[in-house]
């Protein structure tokens, strides 16, 4: 019998996890949680079953995925749910996705189709990787980030917690990225970019 599972979020996002999860196999969708839109409403084919506290309802436990692309919107939805003890959180891994044995994968990641992710890389809880993205050994990816299509992240990359990588992004080899920053898409990180900054261009540079 298939497990449970929740996604939250029905936007754009929210369909192409549905996707994920239904390629990934072994979940009954039971539907969506967005506070945007009406319970008992549709979305992708699925019900909108309530806003984020429909969580708080449930008296066992459930599983959940958070289908929303803002870095710091979904660290606020995992620490809300995750008080209730009685959620957690899959990790979605693409069959089409490539994973090394040795890298670590934190619970609740998203990795969607046609990613590498190599030897002794790690990602932290509830990131996001999309499709075609690359990331060499030993890189870092902190939690809730986001890593968008086309990404190439070179060996020993640090990257913090929020962090927002546009599609098309080259991360040179050894570099850091700071928490909460932001780079553009197509952008070349050459050398290391602080927390919270936005940067862009080749090489990329503050904004």
């Amino acid at each position: 019998m298939s497990d449970k599972l929740i996604i939250c979020g029905a936007g754009g996002l929210g369909s192409e996890v549905k996707m994920l999860a239904e390629d990934v196999g072994g979940w009954e969708l039971v539907g969506f949680l967005d506070d945007t839109l009406p319970a008992g409403s549709v979305a992708h084919g699925l019900p909108i079953l309530g806003g984020g506290s429909y969580i708080e309802d449930f008296s066992v436990g459930v599983s959940v995925v958070i289908a929303v692309g803002s870095p710091q919107a979904r660290e606020s939805i995992h620490e809300r749910m995750s008080r209730s003890g009685r959620v957690s959180f899959p990790k979605l891994i693409h069959p089409l996705a490539c994973v090394a044995r040795e890298a670590v994968l934190e619970n609740g990641v998203c990795v969607f189709p046609f990613t590498l992710i190599s030897s002794g890389a790690h990602i932290g809880q509830c990131a996001h990787l999309y499709n075609n993205v690359s990331v060499a050994h030993q890189a870092k990816i902190g939690a809730y980030s986001l890593v968008a299509p086309l990404a190439a992240i070179a060996g020993n990359v640090s990257i913090g917690r929020r962090v927002w990588i546009g599609a098309g992004a080259s991360i040179k080899q050894g570099t850091a990225i700071g928490d909460d920053a932001v780079i553009g898409l197509g952008s070349a990180v050459i050398n290391d970019i602080p927390a919270n900054l936005t940067a862009a261009g080749n090489p990329a540079r503050g904004i």
